[in-house]
């Protein structure tokens, strides 16, 4: 292959490659602006014959000699609905709210439990010691009245 050859195949795909990067930069930025409207708009840009936008806006522009004026709109056809997403991570547990108001005060409890292990002194009265195991215990002054 000659030396102009490749020459020229090299300017016609750095060309290619310009071409190909502003036409897909303006069409970013046409669709960047098609979504910050927010409601159905229609577009307006000239198109050159090598593809490339230029003078995108809501105005019908002046397009340079050999493009076209073209058109379009914001918003399409909606389109089906999608699947269901995954589940999500589980987030970070919340902080601990404030601490409730205290309750009512409960009534005053016995002075004695019949559960109690014996000492000398121990009010018993009413307890019931059928199986009870006391051997070894001390109920010297215990109150055992009514005791079974």
């Amino acid at each position: 292959m000659s030396a102009r050859k490749v020459r020229t195949s090299r300017v016609g795909l750095v060309a290619a490659s310009v071409a190909a990067f502003l036409f897909g930069a303006g069409f970013v930025g046409v669709v960047q602006i098609a979504a910050a409207s927010g409601s159905n708009t229609t577009y307006r840009a000239c198109l050159s014959p090598r593809g490339a936008l230029s003078r995108v806006g809501t105005n019908v522009p002046a397009c340079p000699a050999g493009s076209r004026t073209i058109s379009w709109s914001s918003t399409g056809p909606q389109g089906p609905r999608g699947m269901r997403g995954l589940q999500g991570a589980q987030g970070l547990r919340g902080a601990t709210g404030p601490a409730g108001a205290a309750g009512a005060k409960g009534p005053a409890g016995t002075a004695y439990s019949c559960s109690a292990s014996p000492y000398p002194g121990i009010d018993l009265a009413d307890c019931t010691f059928t199986g009870a195991e006391l051997a070894g215990s001390s109920l010297d002054g215990a109150n055992l009245t009514a005791a079974v």
